[in-house]
């Protein structure tokens, strides 16, 4: 359309505006029936039938991924019930691990009495997790600030479970054996 002084003046290259409604809806008519027909054939329904296909489809995706989640948990079950802890310290650095993984990790490891895990995953960023079981009196939350202190940083948590990322290290074993030997030195 055509403004005149800010005002609509109706016309659009010599086209009223009732010319050029009905065509334009004809166009996005046209691009929603061949946008259906696509998805039809990608999910192999007919056109009608695609709502319930792809429906059908989400739910298997996401039944799928909660199983996914559930192997998940069993083999990191598995990897913490094998993890070597040494006089109550569990430490271990990773690549692309991610964070709920490692977090879950620390948690299981922690499941054996008199344990602290000392975690650390280097991806985008340097993260760590530190991590103790129930009957340990180590304020985990507090060995993270100083580790922070050390490495910069961002992170917090509880007594039990304390989490940090973008620390400034290079190298994630330099980190946990500063947080180890601190350990190390709470025990003594």
């Amino acid at each position: 359309e055509q403004r005149s002084q800010g005002r609509r003046t109706g016309v659009e290259r010599g086209r009223s505006v009732k010319e050029v409604r009905p065509v334009r809806e004809q166009f996005v008519i046209g691009e929603l029936a061949d946008r259906s027909k696509s998805i039809g054939q990608a999910v192999s329904a007919p056109a009608l039938e695609t709502a319930p296909a792809v429906r059908a489809l989400w739910e298997q995706h996401q039944e799928t991924r909660r199983r996914l989640e559930e192997v998940e948990s069993e083999l990191i079950g598995h990897e913490a019930a094998q993890f070597p802890v040494e006089d109550g310290l569990a430490l271990g650095a990773f690549q692309n691990r991610g964070i709920d993984k490692l977090k879950l990790l620390a948690l299981k490891i922690c499941g054996r009495p008199s344990t602290v895990a000392l975690l650390a995953d280097q991806s985008d960023q340097l993260r760590v997790v530190f991590a103790r079981s129930a009957d340990s009196s180590l304020d985990v939350a507090a060995l993270l600030r100083k580790t922070l202190d050390q490495f910069g940083g961002r992170g917090g948590g509880r007594p039990n479970l304390a989490q940090g990322g973008g620390l400034t290290a290079r190298d994630p074993g330099v980190v946990l054996e500063f947080a180890a030997d601190h350990f190390k030195r709470s025990r003594s």
